[in-house]
């Protein structure tokens, strides 16, 4: 693929450090925001003059799946996801030790340079909504702690007037019903995927772990690349 550039992406929580080289095997390093509008402008650069790119990063949660969706979607644009312990294992063959995003970026270059190419498939969108219910309850969860915690506090002091203490345990009411709710969607979305819904009923059939706790699992367990707890008879589900 003569005409395709090639890059290797180092995220970070904020920023994209990237190595590019292009047909004539010239190499240049850019810098971007990982925010949907540095996003916009990597694949206007990887793609300028009506170009093709093959595009490797590493997989790093959440900050690298809203950069490979968006690479995937975009047009003449190839992106394989490595395996972090992939690309270390990669990098010792080149005697690298130090930790640098530069270097990072290097070696994810010479990675899609090197190695057989293999197209990232997203999750679908099922997995998606459930993994974006799964972290919004998880948060609440905290936030819900947090207020016992302080309802545990006002209980032991005199000082703290009674309208505070009412205030708490209304929040608190509030958060169990917002808990509550986006439990019962999230189980609306896992029963409408048949995959997911397999899933959810083996790990509930698993003593010790109720719904919630199921949820949880799920969506971190059917992340980008993630195969089924076990395939359904009758065919197979993708990530």
């Amino acid at each position: 693929m003569k005409d395709t550039r090639l890059a290797g992406i180092d995220v970070g929580a904020r920023n994209l450090k990237i190595e590019i080289e292009n047909a004539s095997e010239k190499r240049c390093r850019l810098d971007f925001a990982n925010t949907p509008a540095g996003h916009r402008k990597l694949i206007r650069r990887l793609t300028q003059g009506g170009g093709r790119a093959r595009v490797s990063l590493e997989a790093s949660g959440i900050y690298s799946l809203d950069l490979a969706l968006a690479l995937h979607r975009a047009p003449r644009i190839e992106v394989m996801v490595v395996n972090p312990r992939a690309a270390r294992d990669f990098a010792k063959a080149f005697l690298l030790r130090s930790k640098t995003d530069d270097i990072d970026a290097w070696v994810l270059l010479e990675f899609v340079r090197r190695m057989p190419f293999v197209s990232w498939q997203p999750p679908r969108d099922a997995a998606l909504a459930l993994r974006a219910f799964a972290r919004r309850i998880a948060a609440l969860i905290k936030i819900r702690s947090q207020e016992k915690n302080r309802l545990h506090a006002a209980e032991h002091t005199r000082e703290l007037p009674a309208a505070i203490r009412n205030d708490i345990e209304v929040n608190l009411r509030h958060l169990d019903r917002r808990i509550q709710q986006l439990e019962e969607q999230a189980v609306d979305v896992v029963w409408a995927d048949p995959c997911l819904r397999h899933d959810l009923v083996l790990l509930t059939s698993i003593r010790g772990v109720a719904r919630p706790s199921a949820l949880q699992i799920l969506a971190e367990l059917r992340r980008p690349a993630r195969r089924p707890l076990a395939a359904p008879v009758g065919g197979a589900c993708g990530p």
